[in-house]
């Protein structure tokens, strides 16, 4: 049996959008006959949010300390063998639940998706969806897709996501699976994302990313430079590989966006 995780964040200033998705993200979850709950950690939203009554949904808020703690404090609450780690933008299929369920039963440790499709359809939606598709997708990738990912209850027993980073703890939760020699599967199958549907939406996500991984110290100022003077190359790239010519603005604005986010944190 199932018990789901599945933290939020509403805040007005930033890209979240939880209003809207956090009632698709819990639909199919209601539905399923092996989910036999679905842990709710509002990570200290400014915003109200109203929450469906059921007997399946425990509701907890806490103090903003972002997502890496928010689902930890969601995992030590669940009492189910089989823990489904979900982001509120994620939306998953009876499908791909039995899929991770399968894949468990047959010995992973952990399932994930590929990469997520768009669920909004836009011009930038689709450049976003297009630019995991590479990411998430890469043969033999070792980075893990913890906002839609299934694990069974022991490997949180040995680990747990980074609780004092705002950003990059998937990062760090995929280095630290792969150092434990978990047994991991990426299943061919997606979930759908809703991404925030403007550019000016997407810009406050990247600005905001950019500052929380400088707070973090997940990555250093070097690097950050170096992925922006490289976006452009990789821009075309991607735009050659999809034969999409979005995606050269769209990487090159988001590239950018990011780099002043980062450096703000500095200021």
């Amino acid at each position: 049996m199932i018990s789901a995780v599945v933290p939020f964040y509403a805040n007005p200033e930033l890209h979240t959008h939880a209003r809207f998705s956090l009632p698709l993200c819990l639909e199919p979850l209601l539905a399923h006959e092996k989910m036999k709950e679905i842990i709710l950690v509002d990570d200290g939203s400014t915003i109200n949010l109203e929450i469906n009554a059921s007997p399946k949904i425990r509701y907890y808020r806490i103090a903003h300390h972002g997502v890496g703690n928010a689902r930890n404090i969601g995992i030590a609450k669940a009492t189910q063998p089989y823990l489904l780690i979900l982001d509120s933008d994620i939306i998953v299929s009876k499908q791909l639940i039995d899929a991770f369920v399968d894949n468990l039963n047959g010995g992973a440790d952990i399932a994930c998706v590929g990469y997520v499709e768009t669920y909004i359809n836009s011009i930038w939606d689709k450049c976003e969806e297009l630019y995991w598709r590479y990411n998430e997708s890469l043969p033999g990738k070792w980075w893990l897709s913890c906002g839609c990912m299934m694990t069974k209850r022991e490997v949180f027993d040995a680990m747990r996501f980074e609780s004092e980073t705002l950003s990059d703890e998937d990062t760090v939760f995929s280095r630290k699976a792969k150092e434990s020699n978990l047994k991991t599967v990426t299943l061919p199958l997606t979930a759908k994302h809703v991404f925030a549907a403007t550019l000016q939406a997407l810009r406050r996500k990247w600005f905001y990313g950019g500052k929380r991984v400088a707070l973090s110290r997940t990555r250093t100022l070097a690097q950050t430079v170096k992925s922006t003077l490289l976006s452009p190359i990789f821009a075309l790239k991607l735009a050659a590989k999809y034969r999409y010519p979005m995606l050269i603005p769209f990487i090159t604005i988001r590239s950018l966006t990011f780099f002043e986010g980062f450096t703000s944190a500095f200021k």
